[in-house]
């Protein structure tokens, strides 16, 4: 691996999340409260939004049009819709959740806590 160059992004980045044909990536902004949207073409921060406190892992569904962000603190994991840039709700899971995984047809969600 080489390294090609750096993203500035917002506070403590832990986790990052791309798919074809996103134009862009997806960064975990902990410190920020938010998802970072990194245009690729340019690698620049072009935007973000606030989903809850502490994101911390992020999975992508397969067509691309929904993120999960596991919210450290909360105790749940947000349900972002990319087109629209919306949070459209939350779900209740474990303590401190972290990882995530989707099934590959997206239908099953599974979230590692990490107590």
């Amino acid at each position: 691996l080489v390294k090609t160059g750096e993203v500035a992004v917002g506070s403590w980045p832990a986790a990052v999340a791309w798919r074809d044909p996103l134009p862009y990536a997806l960064v975990a902004q902990r410190g920020s409260d938010t998802v970072g949207f990194v245009n690729i073409a340019r690698g620049v921060l072009e935007d973000a939004l606030w989903v809850g406190d502490e994101p911390t892992g992020l999975a992508l569904s397969p067509d691309a049009q929904t993120l999960y962000v596991s919210l450290a603190t909360e105790r749940a994991v947000a349900v972002v819709d990319l087109p629209s840039r919306t949070v459209r709700g939350r779900v209740a899971v474990g303590f401190d959740p972290r990882a995530m995984a989707l099934s590959a047809d997206g239908t099953r969600l599974f979230v590692a806590s990490y107590r």
